[in-house]
């Protein structure tokens, strides 16, 4: 991880440390959903992991800003560490003084079982080389890639993110929760594609889109995902086909002719008074 100074100029650092500065609830809000609205749907790939993992098993939040849900998630399942990281220094340090007595305790085994390890640093989520590969059982990104610009920002955090959970067993997984967006699911189709891992996206929420409702998508990434059984989700199945069959996650048919917005219709003619 290069030093905090080496992102002063990042529009991102500056962004953010403004967020936190200027609004006190941004210290400790929820993005996209809570824990206990995403743990059911990582279950079946997050719980087979404890029997497997080494002695030390870590997880990875990116980008997490004041979210728990990288702590949470090592806490439920009984993993070793957690290393909660974010662009802002400012936020890095409210993390410390938050998971100081995780960090402090981690020399006891028994309080290591019930509060996993953690550490908080400053880091960029598109490169965090101080990760070695394969060094995480799980990488989070909840929300940090709606937080990019443009498809080369989100793109590299995705790829970094499957690079830390590259693990030789096989068992590591990228857990990333995001809008609902036709543009998300390709970038994390490509990602998938490119790296060689599967994919699974779960709908959650209220209900569709379409109709209003909230929703994100819970996406898992990893060598093994696909093997894994999960009970059929039919709002999940109606949204991604309506993508692939429209390229909208709320229009059931592409655009036409019909739709194109003009200035004139037929009843206009053409424009000749003579």
């Amino acid at each position: 991880m290069a030093p905090a100074a080496a992102n002063e100029e990042s529009p991102y650092l500056r962004h953010w440390s403004r967020v936190y500065a200027e609004d006190p609830s941004a210290r400790t809000r929820e993005w996209h959903c809570a824990f206990d609205d995403a743990v059911d749907v990582l279950r079946p790939y997050v719980a087979p992991i404890v029997a497997s993992s080494p002695s030390r098993s870590l997880v990875v939040d990116v980008g997490c800003g004041g979210s728990s849900i990288g702590y949470d998630l090592a806490k439920a399942f009984a993993f070793t560490d957690v290393l909660m990281t974010d662009i802002d220094p400012g936020i890095v340090e409210i993390l410390r003084e938050r998971y100081a007595s995780s960090s402090s305790s981690s020399s006891s085994s028994s309080s290591a079982a019930a509060a996993p390890a953690t550490r908080c640093e400053v880091a960029d989520a598109r490169s965090m080389p101080t990760v070695p590969t394969g060094a995480a059982v799980v990488v989070l990104d909840k929300g940090t890639v709606d937080a990019l610009h443009g498809d080369d920002d989100k793109l590299a955090t995705l790829r970094e993110c499957v690079r830390m959970a590259n693990r030789p067993d096989g068992v590591g997984v990228v857990a990333s929760i995001s809008f609902p967006a036709a543009d998300r699911l390709r970038l994390l189709e490509r990602v998938a594609r490119e790296t060689r891992v599967g994919l699974r996206v779960r709908v959650v929420g209220d209900g569709d889109p379409a109709r209003g409702r909230r929703a994100v998508f819970v996406a898992v990434l990893g060598k093994r995902v696909e093997r894994v059984e999960t009970p059929r989700c039919e709002l999940s199945e109606t949204v991604l086909a309506r993508i692939r069959r429209s390229g909208s996650v709320v229009e059931d048919e592409p655009a036409g002719e019909e739709d194109a917005l003009t200035l004139f219709d037929d009843s206009d003619g053409d424009g000749d008074d003579s």
